[in-house]
């Protein structure tokens, strides 16, 4: 099992999923990010 590329996957759905809630909603979407960035580790656009 590839994690890496399994770690990839998911945070490429990721920001589908938090690109698609910044249409529908900003302020919304700032809860996303912050979450987005404590699950990986403050590295999201490393």
């Amino acid at each position: 099992i590839n994690l890496d590329s399994g770690a990839k996957l998911f945070f490429i759905k990721v920001e589908s999923f938090i690109n698609f809630t910044k249409i529908c909603n900003f302020h919304e979407n700032i809860a996303y990010d912050n979450a987005v960035n404590r699950i990986g580790g403050g590295k999201r656009y490393a």
